[in-house]
């Protein structure tokens, strides 16, 4: 079973759940502790106030307009369950589409997005010195509620483990949506891997995550996300759900508008830098970026990120870096073309690959350079 359907079918079923659940919770309740055209960089444009993204024509970008038209068309005729496509290109916003009664202001659930959110959180939280690094054990971070594991490996589970989902814990994802404290359950699911050893998608890994970062920061992770990632880059129209324990989802329950989705991947593409400011720093990035563990097919999996080639019109390699939710929502990074990609989708679609297959057959061929 492919990537998506498998994986993200389930956390679906989780969302559905835990945005109920998770509903009613207050922000501030912090959970009780136990010649190509000249690229726009990040420090130019819109320094002196709130960024908008500078717009410009497809042509001015190298883009042909008229191969823009068979995105639309593909929309319609075979990729009906797309809400928007948006390509940035050289800094600048040259496409932008909406469907289904989707326009700008209006937020996507982005689901596993999210985990690639979190990975940036806590990059920034290493760098302001809340967590002490990538091999700090998260038995440090949460002492109690690894105080009674039952397997003694548990405890050696890393930061690195988690963000790149080789703790060796076996998958809470299938029970997700039936958990009533999804940090527990997490923990509770048995050992079948060493950790640091092979590749295991499990949303609740990334959970704990954002529970860590509540604890060490003393702030909620929505109020860290805010503070130190979404306001320096204007992203002020986001909702976010909660577990039955107050601790914001690290892995799903995050809406998002496209085009805030672009900033997130253009910060990225910018080696973590905004309108002359380190958000997130370019070590984080790089090692991000880097392949720790073979994914699923053919995928491989960074901090959070995943990780995959294409070959351009003469048979080079081109690399893409990801944040991928169930549904089809996607940010595509392509820093070899200075590019950010952005699709959501219907997440009720029964196809989640419509979105993959209109990015690959559609997206790249058009905005590939000659």
């Amino acid at each position: 079973m492919s990537r998506d359907v498998r994986r993200k079918f389930i956390i679906g079923l989780l969302s559905l759940f835990i945005f109920v659940a998770g509903c009613g919770k207050t922000e501030n309740a912090i959970p009780a502790a136990s010649s190509t055209p000249t690229s726009v960089s990040s420090d130019s444009i819109a320094a002196d106030g709130p960024f908008e993204w500078p717009e410009a024509k497809p042509a001015e970008a190298g883009i042909d307009e008229a191969k823009l038209q068979k995105i639309d068309e593909a929309v319609a005729t075979k990729h009906k369950k797309t809400l928007s496509v948006l390509i940035v290109k050289d800094g600048r916003l040259v496409y932008e589409r909406y469907y289904q009664h989707k326009g700008k202001d209006d937020p996507t659930g982005v689901f596993s997005v999210v985990k690639s959110v979190t990975s940036a959180l806590v990059g920034i939280a290493i760098d302001k010195g809340y967590m002490k690094g990538v091999d700090q054990k998260l038995s440090e971070l949460l002492p109690d509620l690894f105080a009674n594991v039952d397997d003694e490996r548990k405890k050696q589970i890393t930061v690195k483990h988690a963000l790149t989902l080789t703790a060796g814990l076996e998958s809470n994802d299938e029970n997700m949506f039936s958990s009533l404290d999804l940090g527990a359950d997490t923990l509770a699911k048995p050992m079948v891997n060493e950790p640091g050893e092979t590749f295991i998608y499990n949303t609740g890994m990334v959970h704990l995550l954002s529970i860590a970062l509540t604890k060490a920061s003393h702030m909620t992770t929505k109020q860290f996300a805010k503070k130190y990632l979404f306001e320096p880059l204007n992203i002020t129209e986001f909702e976010w759900s909660t577990d039955l324990q107050g601790y914001y989802n690290g892995g799903t329950l995050l809406s998002l508008r496209p085009r805030d989705m672009a900033k997130l991947g253009y910060l990225y593409l910018q080696k973590g830098k905004w309108q002359g400011d380190q958000i997130v720093s370019e070590n984080w990035v790089e090692e991000s970026f880097t392949r720790y563990v073979t994914a699923e097919e053919t995928y491989g999996y960074g901090y959070l990120f995943w990780l995959s080639e294409f070959k351009d019109k003469s048979g080079n390699p081109v690399s893409v870096y990801e944040a991928s939710g169930y549904g089809g929502q996607h940010i595509q990074i392509i820093p070899q073309w200075d590019t950010v990609i952005v699709v959501t989708s219907d997440h009720e679609s029964k196809d989640d690959s419509i979105s993959d297959k209109l990015i690959l057959d559609y997206v790249i061929p058009t905005i590939q350079p000659e």
